[in-house]
């Protein structure tokens, strides 16, 4: 057989047995009572019929007499003593009787109690018991009392005796009961369930006061059995600190059978104690899970507790040293007073779960409020306050930041980060976005959210998936990861629980430093509720909205579209241009720098495109000069690259060294300092979004640096697409307009050439000037003064029209030096390059003019032609010039204009060569009239001769009259008869082709005349 061993373990374990034993006699609950005792219990008592050998006679007995002892019955002051006597326990209890006579409590006597017990398998019960009380009559030392006056003594020293016991019990007692009112006060003044603290702490204070020692704690533990936790309230004697813990009772062992035996009923009760290894066990569970630090427990070599059950808990006190009797017996009674802090302790837990419920449901009033206050999108963002606002003000546990999640058909998630700077004001400012299928610990809410159709889910974070989510973020948003790691590596950050509830496209989470509560369960699943109406809402209204803004953009690009087809020349693309811009400030995207359309074919080195400053009404063309910095020449890269969408993103010092760059540069340059300052002053960066299409460009821009978002960029591709519609409008009316224009132009020429023509005299070759000049201007070309040049070896010949072009103003013959002096009109004359401009400014037109004047030989001088003073007036002369085959024709403008139109150029090229076909004619008529001159001299030269022959032949008719003259006569006659009649011949030839030439001189046809003239000849 075992022989049993009496360790501070078992000895506390018997004493509670006992103290249960007697509690539940006194109270009545002889049911329970009559578990602690054996079938065959026997007991001897201190009365004559207190004589019972089985349980049910004691059973009898107690029930007969109950009424005497519930209520008036008491033992206090109870002192055990237990001692192996193997198979049983031998326990001693010496105890003062009190019973209660008119509602006061007074000491009976001394009891004194034997008890042998044993264990089995219900557990410990009381085999056999002996009870008495002390007989009073007797002195010590003695049995019988000999006579009346040693009786009295005895009387009297025992009354004194009884006497001075029942004050000091008395004052014992009413020192218990001041210690026990302070509890039912601090119970009493408890306004909330963290107020037990404080009646912990009152317990803990009078218990040292009545003399226990060694107190480490004074704890109430609260038990939830659906979370399998308990909220226990301490108070640590030591460190004078209170603290509120939920701690997982399935955890730890002791923990675990603590809360088992709590739930048994409200009168069970728990006691041990721990040493060595089990204790280092204990020790290092309460680090693990972060419980009060208790640097005591670590030194001493064994901890003791005593848990009373109240229900569902137990107050629970624990000493680093065993409780004595009296101290246990001492906590029992303040837990009989407990049960007044715990029944108010529930009274007040639920008045508080009421007020928290009607709070926590005002919250999620004022978010419903909220969302029903919504009439545009932009107004989520102020539900988005109020969730925060109210989750702030319902001052959740451990709250660090809150957040909403949503997630589309692709997984992709989307995070509103309720609590990070700058969202809270920023309607859809969308923080973080990523895949959910990409990222496991990011995803791993998606994947919950999927699978289950649960409200309310937490996700736990330790240390080590924080570490993990942080290598994710690392990818999603390099920012927020660092932020994250310093937060961990700083050790502010070591665990996080995220609990989240339900939404229809995602979830509302919190992130918490502790587990969540039931109360933080309650409240996120009612905001979550709250906040998917508002979100319905919103999306009811985004719908809405978009539905108007789609119904916007398009009246936008309609009213684009009609201006378009209302395009009836190409010039009228400015204002086509100026509409695109108007429309895009119509509908609000934020264009701080202007809108910017490029002809894609005009951009090689340099951007030369169509510009509409911020809030400008109209549209110019501008030429931005070459910046050789990213800034520019990224711009031209992008659209050269072909057909697309890019943005771009510069600081405010790149933005300010740009237009320190463009301030130099017309029309820039030309804007007052305060403009100029705005500009380099103004906060934030640059921005710039372009849509490149096949033919154009436009791209949009932002001076502070605000990104365009995904939507008014959507917008700028639309309007994109619209203008390159425009574009290949343009470009057939430019096609149309150039077969117009090429008309126009074929029949000026065709009208000059019909004049050239018609010429008769190569005088008219000044009309044909003339001519030119004015179909030059009727094509809708400024010329002022309009020439033909004639480039001889030492000489020009020009001849110039009037300023107004109606006729010939100028004929003059100019040194070669003239133009030799110009070095680039040289060297273009000795050039093969069809055309050439000489912008001359004022001090070079003068000096040009004065030597024209000076040397130049005039056979025609304009009176009307500006004087010196008037080209300085205009500010110089222009002369564009094109290349005949003998020379030039030309035409001047006013002033400095190095770049004249290039079609006005191109047409007096044109023009040049139309008039090489009138010099031609002019060459042509010269030799024809020069040719003339010679048949009119040689049919003079005839006629005189045919005088003379006629004149010889009258003279030779009168010498045949001569009859006298003979034979002799009429020989010489018949000799000189052959040569006359030669000459008659020639001469009415010569008569007839006369005759004929001048016919044909009338009809201008030359052919004929140079025929006619060369058979004359």
């Amino acid at each position: 057989m075992t022989q049993i061993i009496i360790t501070k373990q078992l000895e506390t374990e018997i004493r509670q047995f006992l103290d249960n034993y007697w509690a539940l006699y006194l109270e009545g609950d002889l049911q329970t009572w009559s578990t602690f005792l054996t079938d065959d219990y026997k007991n001897i008592g201190g009365t004559e019929e207190e004589i019972w050998n089985s349980k049910q006679e004691i059973m009898d007995y107690s029930t007969a007499i109950m009424g005497q002892m519930v209520g008036v019955a008491s033992l206090r002051n109870k002192k055990t003593e237990v001692f192996s006597l193997t198979p049983y326990v031998l326990a001693h209890e010496f105890a003062d009787m009190y019973i209660k006579i008119e509602n006061s409590w007074v000491f009976y006597g001394k009891f004194r109690l034997s008890s042998i017990i044993q264990k089995s398998t219900k557990g410990w019960q009381v085999v056999h018991q002996h009870g008495s009380y002390p007989d009073s009559k007797a002195g010590q030392g003695e049995t019988f009392a000999f006579d009346k006056i040693s009786a009295e003594n005895r009387e009297l020293k025992d009354a004194v005796k009884r006497r001075t016991v029942e004050l000091e019990n008395k004052n014992r007692e009413l020192e218990i009961e001041a210690a026990l009112e302070k509890v039912r006060s601090s119970a009493l003044a408890m306004n909330e369930p963290a107020d037990m603290v404080e009646v912990c702490r009152v317990i803990s204070n009078q218990l040292i006061l009545l003399g226990v020692t060694d107190i480490r704690n004074v704890q109430t533990a609260i038990i939830n059995e659906q979370k399998g936790t308990y909220l226990n309230y301490q108070y640590f004697a030591a460190y004078k600190e209170g603290v509120i813990e939920e701690t997982d009772y399935n955890l730890h062992p002791t923990s675990f059978a603590m809360v088992q035996e709590m739930k048994k009923s409200a009168h069970t009760t728990f006691s041990g104690s721990m040493e060595g290894l089990e204790l280092n066990t204990f020790r290092e569970w309460r680090k693990q899970y972060n419980q009060f630090p208790d640097p005591l427990l670590d030194e001493v070599d064994s901890i003791h507790y005593y848990f009373y059950s109240i229900g569902q808990g137990g107050l629970g006190l624990s000493t680093y040293k065993s409780l004595s009797e009296e101290g246990l017996e001492i906590f029992k009674r303040f837990h009989n007073v407990f049960t007044l802090a715990y029944r108010r302790f529930i009274d007040i837990e639920l008045a508080f779960t009421q007020a928290r419920e009607a709070q926590i449901e005002a919250a999620v009033e004022r978010v419903r409020a909220q969302s029903m206050a919504m009439y545009q999108t932009t107004d989520l963002h102020k539900v988005n306050e109020e969730v925060l606002n109210q989750l702030y003000k319902l001052k959740v546990d451990g709250l660090t930041g809150v957040s909403i999640y949503l997630v589309d058909e692709y997984d992709t998630v989307t995070i509103w980060d309720l609590s990070s700077p700058g969202n809270m004001s920023i309607p859809n400012s969308y923080s973080i976005k990523y895949d959910a299928k990409k990222y496991p610990v990011m995803g791993e809410w998606v994947e919950i959210w999927k699978t289950t159709h649960e409200d309310y889910f937490v996700l736990d974070a330790p240390k080590e998936k924080l570490i993990k989510a942080v290598e994710e973020f690392k990818e999603i948003h390099p920012e927020m990861a660092i932020k994250f790691k310093n937060a961990i590596e700083s050790g502010s950050l070591i665990h996080q629980w995220n609990p989240v509830g339900r939404l229809s496209d995602g979830v509302l989470s919190i992130d918490l430093m502790n587990p969540p509560s039931e109360d933080t369960k309650t409240i996120v699943i009612k905001m979550a509720g709250a906040f998917n109406m508002a979100y319905q809402r919103f999306l009811d209204l985004q719908k809405a909205e978009a539905q108007t803004r789609e119904a916007q953009i398009e009246a936008a690009l309609e009213r684009v579209r009609a201006r378009s087809l209302a395009m009836h020349k190409t010039d009228e693309l400015q204002r086509v241009i100026q509409t695109v811009h108007q429309e895009l400030l119509n509908l609000n995207i934020s264009i701080s720098g202007g809108s910017f359309i490029a002809i894609n074919s005009e951009i090689e080195t340099e951007i030369h495109c169509w510009g509409s400053g911020g809030t400008a009404d109209t549209s110019e063309q501008v030429h931005i000069p070459y910046f050789d910095k990213p800034f520019y020449t990224n711009l031209i890269k992008g659209i050269k690259t072909g057909p697309g969408f890019f943005t771009e993103e510069y600081t405010q010092k790149e933005k300010e060294e740009f237009f320190k760059f463009l301030f130099k540069h017309e029309p820039w340059s030309k804007l007052d300092s305060k403009q100029k300052n705005e500009t380099l002053s103004s906060p934030g960066g640059y921005t710039r979004s372009c849509c490149v299409s096949q033919h154009s460009s436009i791209f949009i821009i932002n001076h502070f640096g605000e990104k365009f978002s995904e939507a008014d960029n959507d917008i700028l591709k639309r309007f994109a697409r619209v203008f390159e519609q425009t574009y290949t409008r343009f470009l057939d009316l430019q096609k149309a307009e150039a077969q117009a224009r090429e008309a126009q132009i074929e029949l000026s020429l065709e009208r000059i050439r019909s004049h050239v023509t018609a010429m008769q005299e190569s005088s008219e070759l000044l009309d044909i000037v003339v001519m030119m000049r004015n179909e030059f201007v009727t094509l809708g070309h400024e010329a002022h003064y309009f020439w033909h040049m004639r480039w001889l070896p030492e000489k020009y010949e020009k001849a110039m029209t009037s300023g107004d072009g109606t006729r010939i103003g100028m004929v003059m013959t100019l040194p070669r030096h003239i133009h030799g002096d110009i070095q680039t009109v040289a060297d273009w004359e000795k050039s093969d390059k069809p055309t050439f401009v000489l912008a001359m400014d004022t001090e070079n037109a003068v000096d040009y003019v004065h030597k024209m004047i000076s040397l130049g030989d005039f056979e025609i001088v304009d009176h009307n032609a500006p004087t010196l003073d008037d080209i300085r007036h205009i500010g110089g002369l222009t002369f564009v010039m094109a290349r005949t085959t003998h020379g030039e024709i030309g035409f001047s403008l006013p002033g400095d204009v190095p770049n004249p139109p290039a079609a006005a150029v191109d047409a007096l090229a044109r023009f040049a060569g139309v008039f090489d076909l009138a010099y031609k004619r002019f060459e042509d008529l010269k030799t024809a009239e020069k040719d003339l001159i010679e048949i009119k001299a040689a049919k003079q030269n005839a006629e005189e001769a045919l005088l003379e022959l006629k004149a010889t032949q009258s003279q030779l008719i009168q010498s045949e009259k001569m009859a006298s003259l003979g034979e002799l006569t009429a020989g010489i006659a018949h000799e000189i008869q052959n040569p006359l009649n030669f000459v008659n011949n020639f001469s009415e030839v010569n008569t007839e082709l006369i005759d004929e030439l001048s016919e044909e001189v009338d009809k201008g046809n030359l052919d004929e005349v140079k025929a006619i003239a060369r058979d004359i000849k």
